[in-house]
């Protein structure tokens, strides 16, 4: 697999990958809608490349033969926008990370995956050109990758921010999340494996309210086991995906007055549609079935629901808006959580992170106050959106 790299007139970065088929027979090649690429510069930064228009959901390529697939990264949200050279890698595909020059010399990268092209190919002299430059870190070694694998199959889920509110019985919010690729990945290049979709998630909320004393009012965990499947492609300009799971949550407090859990397994279809210029709106509907005991809140159904709608608009290097519903048709209670988010470094430069506006109406943002109707306004930021 060769992936090559130039700018476009607008900016935007072009990605031309070649799929190879050095097998007997003609084979099929499904092409992902949307792929995560890492770039690793002074930060490691996961980008979102996007299928361009003119590239099938799949390609089929015969023996000894190749296909091109292209991919595009918005204008802006590339690090080598500012002159820096990044290394790249595409988790999915296995691709060792490699090195890219600047935008304006309309650089070449080559990536050779480990299934697709064996060292003693072509693709290899094209590797090591391209990350033979001045001031270039060598490719990624074999050994390398496998010791830092544990820690690569660590990634953003949920939010993760700190926000406040000033405003009467309001508090900071803390909010920490990750996913961890529990089986790694076992693509071969082209076609990702069943067992790529494998996750464990963690989600941890904290509430302080500052005012009345300097501990938590309540902390929330949320560990869950999900499949999620890889996104197929509807159309061009759209896309699906399926996500299963198993969650339990929890406020860790015993006993009947303060203690609270529960347990659900889920399942929430998702859809998205590229709207051009960048921008996506992403739906996800979520049905869930409650599971084991309610301890502390038997009753939790009546102020949650059992059904919940989340969407998000925007673009993944601006303004981001997304909200998240639940509502219970039979007795008329549920919630609406609203963030906007944008980029800092978009405003003032300097570190990654966003400026993150978040608002609540509703029943049970947390476990201990889940039969509790409040309303809530805070801003502060956001380490992942």
């Amino acid at each position: 697999m060769i992936t090559e790299i130039e700018t476009g007139a607008d900016g935007s970065v072009l990605v031309e990958v070649l799929l190879v088929n050095d097998g007997d027979s003609g084979r099929s090649f499904d092409i992902p809608a949307r792929i995560d690429a890492e770039m690793r510069s002074s930060k490691v930064e996961i980008a979102a490349l996007e299928r361009s228009i003119e590239t099938p959901a799949s390609l089929t390529v015969a023996p000894g033969g190749f296909a091109k697939a292209h991919y595009r990264l918005a204008a802006g949200g590339h690090p080598w926008a500012a002159g820096h050279a990044p290394l790249i890698s595409i988790p999915l595909w296995h691709t060792a990370q490699v090195a890219a020059g600047p935008a304006q010399s309309a650089p070449a990268l080559a990536m050779a995956s480990e299934q697709t092209a064996p060292a003693t190919s072509a693709a290899a002299p094209m590797a090591n050109a391209a990350t033979s430059g001045a001031g270039h870190r060598p490719v990624q070694s074999r050994l390398e990758r496998e010791e830092n694998g544990f820690l690569t199959d660590f990634s953003p889920y949920e939010p993760s921010y700190v926000v406040f509110g000033n405003a009467k019985d309001s508090e900071w919010r803390v909010q920490l999340s990750f996913k961890y690729h529990l089986l790694g990945s076992h693509s071969d290049g082209a076609r990702p494996s069943w067992r790529d979709g494998l996750y464990f998630g963690f989600t941890n909320k904290l509430f302080w309210d500052i005012a009345s004393d300097s501990s938590f009012r309540d902390a929330n965990y949320l560990p869950e086991l999900f499949y999620r499947t890889p996104e197929f492609a509807l159309s061009g300009h759209t896309g699906a995906g399926l996500q299963v799971g198993l969650q339990h949550e929890s406020n860790g407090r015993s006993g009947k007055i303060q203690g609270r859990s529960v347990n659900n397994v889920y399942i929430s279809p998702t859809i998205s549609q590229d709207l051009g210029d960048g921008y996506r709106l992403s739906l996800a509907p979520r049905a869930m079935l409650l599971v084991g005991g309610k301890a502390g809140n038997p009753d939790i159904l009546t102020y949650r629901g059992a059904t919940s709608l989340d969407v998000s608009l925007g673009k993944d290097d601006g303004l981001l808006l997304s909200a998240s519903g639940r509502y219970n048709f039979n007795s008329g209670k549920g919630a609406l959580e609203t963030d906007l988010s944008y980029p800092i470094d978009r405003i003032v430069g300097g570190p990654n992170f966003y400026l993150f506006v978040q608002s609540f109406t509703g029943y049970g943002e947390s476990l201990f106050d889940y039969n509790r109707r409040m309303s809530r306004l805070r801003i502060g930021f956001a380490i992942t959106r």
